[in-house]
């Protein structure tokens, strides 16, 4: 599931936000292949697993939408300070945790300020972008957070498998805080150009937000795009690795199909976001999520284990189509001055879909074995493939 943003990488003073943003995507990706496996090996079951990160996301869905009148009353240099020390240390002290209880509070703690980080880096970028070629800026800042996202599941992955996984929560604690040391070091010690403060906007008021937001039919289309598209990372990130494990395989096999999958978007989000940017979203959009659901559909029916290994990896081509117009649809659709408060309302898309994804397998793995779970998640996307096609036909 993990919330993106857009940097300018050819200006001088923008690459600050692809470091930062690399640094970020790798300390989250590092535990991802991990996670999973370790909530199972305390609550036993796939289904116990996925009513974990149910409650989880609920969590996350209050906090992006509290999150308007937070960004109203906090600097944003604030929080991106607090978030990045609050993920360090909530990551560290994983190690110490061997009950559900205490593990979920620290857990609860890092999504809910992982959330806030990026959001006020996003916001960061935004003030100071100009509308020009969101599309290709996009697609450029994707290869910087993928490339995290390629080498964090790898290490993690292995580093868990060969040392055990104190190890790997060490490094991504390590990461974060090295993140925060280098937000520090620009904001305060040698304040940097990029990181603007700009004037207070409208003031927050949630029902307010609500309403504009879905107000306009595009930012609608937005929010649902980014819905099904988190939908497929939350399926991934937590039944991958559970898939695998569950195929006689160890933790680094799963690193390794996710560090793979990262490869079609390292090489192609650029291309797309030119693309988006010349002919509009309609063929990334269905596109995406079709290969999405062809790819599931396959699995569903195939018996050979190896082959399907590969398709988890090949069905992250259709993320590279999508990750790139995604933000870039909802930001040609909304203006500068209400930035700040409707991106918490677009911001709870990801909440929600990591709340239906895990709530949704729970039901469905107490009725039918694993493997259904490819066949149903794979219709939704199928499904949302056919109308796409038929409501972007003018994008």
């Amino acid at each position: 599931m993990l919330y993106k943003i857009r940097t300018p990488h050819h200006h001088g003073n923008g690459r600050i936000f692809s470091y930062l943003v690399l640094i970020l995507s790798l300390g989250v990706s590092l535990i991802m292949p991990l996670l999973p496996i370790y909530v199972k090996d305390m609550l036993n079951t796939d289904q116990a697993v996925s009513f974990f990160y149910s409650a989880i996301a609920v969590i996350m869905f209050v906090a992006a939408l509290l999150s308007t009148v937070v960004f109203s009353k906090v600097k944003k240099a604030s929080i991106t300070n607090i978030s990045f020390v609050v993920c360090a240390i909530a990551i560290f002290i994983f190690i110490f945790t061997n009950r559900i209880g205490e593990f979920g509070f620290f857990e609860s703690l890092r999504v809910v300020f992982r959330l806030f980080l990026f959001m006020s880096l996003a916001l960061f970028v935004r003030d100071f972008t100009r509308q020009s070629e969101l599309g290709k800026e996009e697609g450029y800042f994707y290869r910087y957070t993928n490339i995290g996202f390629l080498i964090g599941p790898l290490v993690g992955g292995f580093l868990a498998a060969w040392f055990g996984y104190e190890i790997v929560f060490i490094l991504s604690s390590a990461i974060f805080l090295i993140g925060f040391l280098y937000f520090y070091h620009l904001n305060v010690i040698q304040p940097h150009p990029a990181i603007i403060h700009p004037k207070k906007t409208i003031p927050a008021n949630l029902p307010r937000n609500i309403k504009v937001f879905f107000s306009d039919k595009d930012r609608t289309k937005a929010f649902l795009i980014s819905f099904l598209m988190i939908l497929f990372g939350a399926f991934k990130w937590l039944f991958v690795p559970l898939y695998v494990v569950s195929s006689g395989y160890m933790e680094s096999m799963s690193g390794l199909i996710l560090a793979l999958g990262i490869l079609p978007l390292i090489f192609l989000e650029v291309k797309v976001g030119k693309y988006a940017d010349k002919h509009g979203i309609h063929l990334p959009v269905w596109g995406g999520f079709a290969i999405f659901g062809l790819t599931m559909l396959i699995i569903f029916f195939s018996p050979f284990i190896l082959l399907n290994f590969l398709l988890l990896a090949v069905m992250n081509l259709g993320e590279a189509f999508l990750e790139p117009v995604a933000d870039y649809y909802l930001l040609k659709h909304t203006p500068r001055e209400e930035e700040n408060n409707l991106f918490g309302v677009y911001i709870a898309a990801g909440p929600i879909a990591n709340i239906i994804a895990p709530t949704l397998s729970a039901f469905i793995l107490f009725f039918l074995p694993f493997k259904f779970l490819f066949l149903i998640f794979g219709t939704i996307f199928i499904l949302g493939s056919v109308y796409f096609h038929f409501k972007l036909k003018n994008s």
